[in-house]
């Protein structure tokens, strides 16, 4: 599962894109939505360590790293599979970039 822990480009496999590879695919998702989660859970533990400066640059950072996903994305033409994966992997980065302007916001109103 650690694979899917980062982005694109993946190692592309066999053909993923037979009915059963895509269900399989499919069941994936879950498996690796559960580990996001978890590993959401984690981060978020560990920003309370972190000054105002550092979660903004955090930010940032996560900002750019999906502005380079989604470009690669918009060219991305391997495996289903590696496909599906990375679209996962690009929402799970929105969902962080989102996490932390709330974190922010959460410090401007306290």
């Amino acid at each position: 599962m650690d694979e899917w822990d980062s982005g694109p480009p993946y190692v592309t496999g066999p053909q993923s894109d037979t009915p059963r590879e895509v269900q399989f695919t499919e069941r994936m998702k879950e498996v690796v939505h559960g580990r996001r989660v978890r590993l959401q859970k984690k981060e978020e533990e560990e920003w309370q360590q972190l000054s105002m400066f550092d979660i903004k640059s955090l930010l940032e950072a996560t900002v750019e790293e999906w502005k380079i996903g989604h470009q690669f994305l918009t060219e991305y033409e391997d495996g289903h599979r590696e496909r599906r994966m990375a679209e996962l992997w690009l929402q799970w980065v929105a969902r962080r970039a989102y996490n932390l302007y709330s974190e922010i916001s959460y410090y401007r109103v306290s």
